[in-house]
């Protein structure tokens, strides 16, 4: 018995290094597959057998060689079976992202959307942003939403948000229903920490502080490789300690009481064109924020402290004198980073987390048929 499950267990493992494999590579020989995974050519095609009876790989012709003997058989993953959705609902806009099951991104779209928006109005932003990307939602297999605010393990935001009437808002529900497949939902910035470390400038690092400067500071961070989320969601709110200033750190860049979104932008170009006022505020952002910062980092002492978000375009006005504030505020100063990712790193973000939840649904220890889940 102990023999039989020790075999079974073996094989589940084979099977698991050779999908990790197809799903990094366009394709793969026998060959390939065995020196990228150590397995022996029979493990790799007995891997490659079952993960093609379970739709997940596919043949794709032979590759010919120049030393004679039977071509090598290709395969590649079948990342085309399904789609993976990711949406981040913004105070000032929606962005959506669409992708395959490896990972790879297909298109995106965003919208404005008005501040003072309810929610029937976002949500049908959203809707018309999917629909323009998804010929057929039958094919969506799972979606992540990013929004502001701590969010539960309900997915929602009942101890803040920004979003007007948004603490009642049930996303699983509303999104599952109209799409018919399980819903994710996440705090915007610990989600486009999620795509910092799958894409970004903090891939492969595990102790990570991330900062998102937009309109709004936020922060999140991973532990050992494991994002901190708290009790409530709430973990890394921390802008909502007057003392750490970054409720006041927008305002104190746009100087006014207009919108905070066009303002950051407008007070930021000031300051590339040398205007003294703008630059003074600059520095006071650079400054309200590191202290926010500072807190994080003293309680975490993360390797690398990741700065993302609107602000993150301006970086090189402003980040030197941030990192400058940050060193002499902290025991031990992380590595400061700038993330480089686009505008809709916080909706790659949101499709990070659709593709967790397939992963956990079809690769965990007992491998299931491609098909597309159901909440």
């Amino acid at each position: 018995m102990a023999r039989s499950l020790d075999s079974g267990h073996v094989r589940r493992f084979n099977i698991h290094l050779v999908l990790r494999h197809l799903r990094g590579a366009e394709e793969s020989t026998t060959s390939e597959a065995a020196h990228m995974t150590g397995l022996s050519r029979p493990s790799v095609n007995g891997a490659l057998a079952e993960l093609e009876r379970l739709g997940w790989a596919a043949p794709v012709g032979v590759a010919t060689t120049d030393r004679g003997g039977r071509p090598a058989r290709r395969y590649r993953f079948r990342a085309e079976a399904g789609l993976l959705v990711g949406v981040d609902i913004g105070v000032h806009r929606v962005r959506v992202v669409i992708g395959d099951l490896s990972g790879r991104l297909l298109d995106e779209g965003s919208a404005e959307v008005a501040p003072e928006a309810l929610p029937d109005e976002r949500l049908a932003v959203v809707d018309s942003l999917v629909d323009a990307l998804v010929q057929d939602p039958g094919r969506i297999w799972a979606l992540g939403v990013a929004v502001t605010g701590p969010v539960d393990s309900a997915g929602r935001t009942r101890l803040f948000s920004p979003l007007p009437g948004w603490a009642d808002v049930d996303l699983a529900q509303r999104f599952g229903g109209r799409f018919g497949c399980p819903v994710l939902v996440g705090n915007d910035a610990k989600v486009a920490l999620l795509a910092e470390r799958e894409w970004g400038v903090a891939r492969g690092v595990e102790d990570v502080a991330f900062v998102l400067a937009g309109a709004r500071i936020g922060a999140a961070a991973t532990v050992g490789g494991v994002l901190l989320r708290g009790h409530g969601g709430a973990a890394g709110e921390v802008g909502a300690l007057p003392a750490v200033r970054w409720g006041r750190a927008v305002r104190d860049l746009v100087g006014t009481e207009a919108a905070l979104a066009p303002g950051m932008v407008d007070a930021f170009r000031a300051a590339a064109d040398g205007d003294r006022g703008a630059l003074g505020r600059v520095e006071r952002f650079a400054d309200d924020v590191a202290t926010g910062a500072a807190a994080v980092a003293l309680m975490l002492d993360p390797e690398v402290l990741v700065i993302g978000g609107g602000a993150a375009a301006f970086a090189d006005l402003w980040v030197p004198r941030f990192t400058a504030s940050l060193a002499t505020q902290v025991l031990r100063m992380p590595q400061v980073r700038v993330s480089t990712l686009d505008g809709f790193h916080v909706a790659r973000g949101a499709f990070r987390l659709a593709m967790l939840d397939i992963e956990r649904r079809f690769f965990g220890e007992e491998l299931v048929a491609a098909g597309p889940a159901r909440p």
